[in-house]
């Protein structure tokens, strides 16, 4: 039994898409622990954090990128095609929304960011589940 580019390709996406989503939703259940500790151990944490999953965010962008090319869009029916169209924009808006919240300073700012980071990873996950059963 041999793993293929292609399974690998996909593992590679899949595994730096559950550091990225998952660590959205879990940084979101330990700020208020973090708070506790002290006011700036959020901000600490988010740092190290950040060391983290920027780069499965790279990631995320070049496995996207291979994956986009080793299928034929075109062939996929219009719904595929859609929730495609739908990923690619969740994928941007966490992606902003995650810098937003680490280069800013205001409270609105950083819920905002937050809140954008975290909404759509989400949306970039469900996105990517409903695109994988539509082909």
């Amino acid at each position: 039994m041999q793993l293929s580019a292609n399974t690998i390709r996909v593992f590679i996406h899949v595994l730096a898409a559950t550091v990225w989503v998952g660590g959205q939703i879990v940084m979101g259940g330990l700020v208020p622990a973090l708070k506790e500790l002290g006011p700036d151990a959020p901000r600490r944490v988010a740092r190290q954090f950040g060391k983290i999953v920027w780069p499965a965010y790279v990631i995320l962008l070049f496995t996207g990128i291979w994956n986009a090319l080793a299928i034929d869009l075109e062939a996929y029916p219009d719904t595929a095609k859609a929730w495609f169209g739908v990923k690619m924009t969740c994928f941007l808006i966490t992606g902003a929304g995650a810098a937003l919240h680490s280069l800013v300073k205001k409270k609105w700012a950083l819920a905002l960011g937050g809140a954008a980071a975290a909404f759509g990873a989400v949306g970039t996950l469900l996105a990517a589940v409903a695109f994988a059963r539509a082909v």
